[in-house]
């Protein structure tokens, strides 16, 4: 055996446990997300790890010959290492870990996965010390250097894995290629062994299962656990240097979307059909209180921390054109997800900044103090917070400062931030550090007052200006079932004690300290929110059975969790059973009554049992909830027309072609409508109008047939 034999194992153990450990990070935070608590506990657990195999290590190298024992060694290292991504999916699914605090959580969940990897790679070094020191050269120079090619084997995998391996192959092909040289390792120090051969043979097959692009390997390497099953809604997915970027497809009624998952969190929902109907709330309210800012649609400067799926900063280009939008965005590869997934054109004028949002606006201040007018904004947005992660440089005074001195004095900064107003921790941390900067700061939510107090985490709207807006016409504006509201001073005053007035500074902002009271009380309804994402998983394979199942369990777990009572009423509607069906399509809107898609699924259900009055009360709380949902409105004045109430059918169907005159089907029904109330010479006008519009139109044709021929008998009329 070469007398560097000792040094290369200890070199390269050293650098397999830093891959390990970098890898931990990036593989914890698709399911626990990445934060403070992640990384302490994948630093702690690893370092665990190689105390007990550097003990271990060193009483079997005094009792065994440490070359057999070294190969040995390297053998249990490539078999532990090769079981990271399946034991990580097991232990992430398993449900009942949601219900414990959030540090215990995230360190049970490491530790079950890298503590038992990491001691066997711990336990090498010692080894191959022992087997150092057996040649007889000088102890101290012989540890020296022992210790000296470790810490080269840890700078080595650290930069190497982090700038290279996991930008460039992702965490599947580092993890199997930790496992594959670990295993070439134990048969170079001792070849005759038929178990490791065995093994290395077992290595590469796994290798072809776990990457290879062929079907079999795709459904073996599911079955198997080492690869995650990738299913037909799957549209996109990069890891990069940042997360763990998927784009899921999805289909309601005609409508296909798609999801932007960024690691555990749903960023954004997206309808390219209709691109201004937001589903995610928080942009939702962005979009109301934007107006209120800036009613008029002249050409504004905006800035935008946190790209996501560029959703709002394209509405903002399509309703403020000739504006200045300034987008930042650390990912390169979300803003090229956005480009080719979401449909960000080429030529937008929307100007990308690939920095941290901290580092940009310390630019823009640095550009201010040498003399150089920075851009001073209307509208600045932060939606950089990744569920329970929130990057804490973005929170501190001295930011906001920072913010504040690049807004116009009737700008408005906001921001998007999760928190539950019985908890509020962070709320209260937030809008106190706001305090300090801006002398006006309002939060907004989408909800009830009931539903307000009753959830364990809300999306909360954080609004600071230096001026006073009129919020009372918004709020009024917005119905109770789905209403933008603001939180009451008297409300705000208790939110603001709740950390005795605690302000956020750049030297101390326990961010994930306040969040974690938010984490512990919603822990049941992530773990049911996992649950429904497996059923969901099972409805697309068509199995129902699986699929009711976990939605019933999700509801045991969670009592309130909207999506498992939307699908089980989905399930009951396929197999006709219309009371259950109702039953969960009403308690889905009643706990969440901003579920446009799941109204619809309900009218539908009303309108096949011959319900229509019933049908159009549904319909008419959708639309208050939607007021800009033309498809909403045109459905609601067709079950007037159904249920005889041909005037307000007629007014609402008015109102439509008054918006838009070149909607041929709106004026088409408008012209039934007007038949059916009698009105000939209107409806032969509309109808005519419609034809013009649209040639061919059978259905236009055979109105255009009975106005001219005996029009006041006519009942028609046709969905849009």
């Amino acid at each position: 055996m070469s007398p560097l034999t000792p040094f290369a194992a200890v070199f390269l153990s050293s650098f397999c446990v830093m891959v390990v450990e970098l890898v931990a990070g990036r593989l914890i935070a698709r399911s626990l997300g990445s934060s403070i608590y992640t990384w302490t506990s994948v630093i702690g657990v690893i370092l665990a790890g190689l105390a007990a195999g550097n003990y271990l290590g060193g009483r079997v190298a005094d009792r065994r010959s440490p070359a057999h024992v070294l190969a040995f060694l390297f053998f249990l290292a490539s078999l532990v290492s090769l079981s990271i991504p399946p034991v990580n999916r097991v232990i992430a699914d398993w449900v009942q870990l949601w219900t414990l605090s959030w540090p215990l959580r995230v360190s049970l969940h490491v530790g079950a996965v890298f503590f038992l990897p990491s001691m066997i790679l711990g336990a090498i070094s010692p080894v191959g010390g022992k087997m150092a020191l057996d040649q007889g050269h000088l102890p101290g120079r012989t540890l020296g250097s022992v210790y000296a090619w470790g810490v080269i084997g840890s700078l080595l995998g650290t930069f190497l894995t982090g700038y290279w391996f996991i930008p460039s192959f992702g965490t599947a092909k580092v993890v199997w290629s930790v496992a594959a040289v670990l295993a070439a390792a134990s048969l170079l120090i001792a070849t005759g062994s038929w178990l490791r051969w065995s093994w290395a043979g077992l290595v590469l097959l796994a290798g072809v299962i776990q990457l290879g692009p062929w079907p079999w390997a795709h459904e073996a390497g599911a079955f198997l656990r080492l690869r995650e099953i990738a299913g037909p809604d799957l549209v996109r997915e990069i890891e990069s240097e940042y997360c763990d970027i998927r784009v899921l497809s999805s289909r309601d009624g005609e409508s296909q979307k798609l999801h932007l998952l960024l690691d555990k969190m749903m960023h954004n929902t997206y309808d390219p059909e209709k691109p201004d109907a937001f589903e995610d709330r928080y942009l939702r309210i962005f979009q109301v209180l934007s107006h209120v800012v800036r009613p008029e649609p002249s050409a504004l400067q905006t800035l935008t921390i946190g790209g996501g799926a560029y959703l709002f900063p394209r509405y903002l280009e399509r309703h403020w054109p000739q504006s200045r939008i300034d987008v930042v965005e650390i990912d390169p590869a979300l803003t090229r997800v956005a480009r080719e997934v979401f449909g960000l054109p080429p030529g937008s004028a929307i100007v990308t900044h690939a920095l941290d949002g901290r580092v940009f606006v310390n630019r823009l201040g640095e550009e201010k103090a040498l003399g150089r007018a920075p851009p001073l904004y209307d509208l600045i947005y932060l939606d950089a917070f990744n569920d329970y992660s929130v990057p804490y440089q973005l929170t501190t005074v001295e930011f906001n400062r920072q913010i504040a001195a690049l807004l116009k004095p009737d700008g408005a900064y906001l921001i998007n931030a999760i928190d539950s107003f019985r908890q509020g921790l962070f709320l209260s941390a937030m809008v106190n550090t706001l305090d300090e900067a801006f002398p006006v700061v309002s939060v907004f939510f989408e909800g009830t007052a009931a539903s307000l107090r009753a959830n364990p985490r809300e999306t909360f709207i954080l609004f600071a200006s230096q001026k006073e807006f009129d919020w009372g016409r918004v709020v009024r504006a917005h119905p109770e079932e789905n209403g933008l509201h603001a939180l009451t001073d008297e409300e705000l005053a208790h939110i603001r004690r709740r950390t005795n007035g605690a302000i956020l500074t750049d030297d101390l902002a326990p961010t994930e300290n306040l969040m974690a009271p938010v984490v512990k009380e919603s822990a049941p309804g992530l773990a049911a929110g996992a649950i429904v994402s497996r059923g969901v998983g099972a409805l697309n394979r068509q199995d129902f059975e699986q699929a009711e199942g976990d939605f019933r369990r999700a509801l045991q777990m969670d009592p309130w969790n909207p999506r498992a009572h939307r699908y089980l009423g989905f399930l009951a509607s396929q197999r006709g059973d219309f009371e259950a069906t109702r039953e969960h399509y009403e308690e889905s809107l009643r706990l969440n009554p901003s579920q446009r898609d799941v109204a619809i699924e309900l009218v539908v259900a009303l309108e096949g049992k011959g319900l229509i009055d019933e049908a159009a009360q549904q319909l008419e709380l959708a639309t208050r909830a939607f007021p800009h949902d033309r498809e909403l409105r045109s459905n609601l004045a067709i079950l007037h027309a159904r249920r005889g109430d041909t005037a307000r059918a007629i007014r609402e169907f008015a109102a439509l072609v008054e918006e838009d005159p070149q909607d041929f089907a709106a004026r088409r029904n408008l012209g039934f409508a007007l038949l059916q109330a009698g009105d000939v010479q209107r409806a032969c006008s509309e109808l005519q109008e419609a034809n013009r519009l649209h040639p061919g139109d059978e259905a236009i044709q055979q109105g255009l047939l009975r106005c001219a021929d005996n029009p006041k008998k006519s009942k028609t009329i046709s969905r849009q």
